[in-house]
């Protein structure tokens, strides 16, 4: 995609997945792997409305400084069965870990999101992370953030649906409930816990928000 020099303002590359199948060993984002590369600003977006895409290690949205990068999955099913490393066992990355870029990831519609590991919102210092759950199931260990970057959480009437028994959901910079709610469904993970503060969207203004539901079997605790 360039530099600001060469491609002021970025350019967006497109990966789109609108049926069948497609297995890929890694998904990367905005990576800048060439060495004195300087002024990156990449802004690559994949879109998934319908088919499986699979991934075998691990994804990365946004591994870069400079890039802002998408992952929208309008539909379909996401299966990513890996993890980046032990020290960072994420197998969704949104902004990082090789430095500090801005990654989002959006799951609406019908779509399916499955991680085997963690979905980790910034995985690198200063880098920016947001994922929105406007529909859809989200299923993942966990949902959390690595480092002192910018982690985002936004419920908007998507599910998510944790793996690991006994885990919490914390430490995130700010989780907000907007019109549609926070669906959290525990048949997967008894004792899951939220001890994050779950705050009113600010783009409601004075209207309400939808509330936390809790769904399945199995306990949740605040």
């Amino acid at each position: 995609n360039g530099t600001s020099t060469t491609a002021p303002g970025g350019l967006t590359s497109r990966i789109t997945i609108n049926g069948g199948a497609v297995t890929f060993s890694l998904l990367a984002l905005g990576f800048n792997g060439i060495s004195g590369f300087n002024n990156f600003n990449a802004r690559p977006s994949c879109d998934i409305n319908a088919g499986t895409l699979t991934i075998s290690s691990y994804c990365n949205i946004a591994e870069a400084r400079g890039a802002t990068a998408a992952l929208n999955i309008n539909g379909g099913y996401v299966r990513v069965n890996g993890k980046h490393s032990t020290g960072t066992p994420a197998g969704i990355l949104l902004g990082g870990p090789s430095s500090a870029g801005n990654g989002t990831m959006n799951i609406g519609g019908t779509g399916v999101v499955y991680c085997a590991n963690t979905v980790a919102l910034c995985t690198s210092a200063n880098a920016t992370g947001t994922l929105s759950l406007n529909g859809g199931t989200l299923t993942a260990s966990n949902i959390v953030r690595h480092t002192t970057g910018t982690a985002t959480l936004r419920f908007n009437g998507g599910t998510f649906q944790p793996l690991t028994h006994g885990l919490t959901l914390t430490n995130l910079t700010a989780a907000y409930v907007s019109t549609n709610g926070a669906l959290i469904e525990t048949s997967l993970a008894n004792g899951y816990t939220v001890a994050q503060n779950l705050l009113h969207e600010p783009a409601l203004g004075a209207a309400a928000d939808g509330g936390l539901v809790k769904l399945g079997t199995n306990s949740l605790s605040l």
